[in-house]
């Protein structure tokens, strides 16, 4: 955790100048000082949570919050709107030159395909500090630590786990719903099981880079975009691919193998290897590889907004995340399950 200290000092320098007025800087030898002064008038009070929660809560609890290991697959915020448009515009075909130019005219639509984005999730969290509690907890610098780390952090906590969760529920809505190519692979539980599935992740990692139309499922997809019955041409270069493997998986494959199949270093792999504990319904895929443009998750909006009840002397925050969760079929994707009987 972030020294308090520096901590509650960061607080008052971005207060506003009543606020550093009355509340004095923390040393190692003033915080009861320093709490009543925050704890006696119920604006300044207000002011140190609210700028607290906003400002400083990811410092805090930065060592202690749960991290989204699917965070690699987010493309940032939306910071306007609620939907997202995708375009792709499929490589041109040739034709015959003519000399006598006849079809100078002639008018050659590119093959535009388009796939919207819309937000499909709105969650709120909500934590409430009491003054009573903030009393005793400006009584040692670990009792503040220990309070302000756990509330806030179950504020991030929460949200970050159920990003994780909603992302794989999102990689097994893709595969049950053939939003993604499948391929299958038999039992990993003997050497040559696990070769196997090297090897054949090898093998796609290949072809994907390639121009095809073999490991994305816009045309599986169609219903859902339109009817379109031109496939997207496309490839993906190695450096672009990522591979989300079950950690158990990975228990029995070698790193070094691994990157040796993609030809990168162990340390350019890893920048592309995601470990999983699963992948939600999805019960029998082992991995998937995918170009990194292939998830569609978006931050929507993310605020937190703060209410005062002088009746019971709480303050109760307001944590909002909504965002979209979504993936684009013009991009190469790949699950490896296992062939099921």
């Amino acid at each position: 955790m972030a020294d308090m200290i520096t901590i509650m000092n960061t607080i008052r320098d971005n207060g506003l100048a009543e606020y550093g007025a009355r509340v004095p800087v923390l040393t190692q030898t003033n915080l009861s000082e320093v709490g009543s002064a925050i704890l006696q008038y119920p604006d300044t009070t207000e002011q140190f949570l609210s700028l607290l929660v906003n400002r400083i809560a990811m410092v805090i609890v930065e060592a202690k919050t749960f991290s989204n290991p699917l965070n690699i697959l987010k493309k940032g915020g939306i910071p306007l709107g609620n939907g997202v448009q995708d375009i792709y515009v499929n490589p041109a075909k040739a034709k015959t030159f003519d000399p006598s130019g006849l079809q100078l005219l002639e008018i050659k639509r590119p093959d535009v395909k388009v796939i919207y984005h819309t937000m499909n999730r709105k969650d709120q969290y909500v934590v409430s500090f009491t003054k009573e509690q903030l009393k005793q907890a400006f009584v040692s610098m670990g009792d503040l630590n220990n309070l302000l780390t756990a509330t806030i952090n179950s504020l991030y906590s929460g949200d970050n786990m159920d990003e994780f969760i909603l992302t794989k529920n999102l990689i097994a809505d893709s595969i049950t719903k053939g939003l993604m190519k499948n391929v299958t692979v038999g039992a990993i539980d003997t050497v040559g099981g696990v070769t196997s599935l090297v090897k054949s992740i090898k093998k796609v990692s290949s072809l994907m880079a390639y121009a095809n139309s073999n490991f994305n499922s816009y045309l599986d997809a169609q219903p859902a975009v339109g009817g379109d019955t031109e496939p997207v041409i496309t490839w993906t270069p190695k450096p672009q691919q990522l591979i989300l493997i079950r950690s158990d998986v990975m228990v029995d494959i070698s790193v070094d193998v691994l990157a040796a199949a993609f030809n990168l270093s162990k340390v350019e792999f890893l920048s592309r290897l995601v470990e999983v504990d699963s992948f939600g319904t999805a019960v029998n895929t082992l991995a998937m590889l995918c170009d990194e443009s292939y998830f569609k998750i978006f931050d929507n909006e993310k605020s937190v907004t703060n209410f005062t009840n002088p009746s019971n002397l709480t303050t109760t925050f307001f944590y909002n995340h909504w965002q979209t969760y979504s993936v684009c079929t013009f991009a190469n994707a790949v699950a490896f399950s296992l062939v099921t009987v």
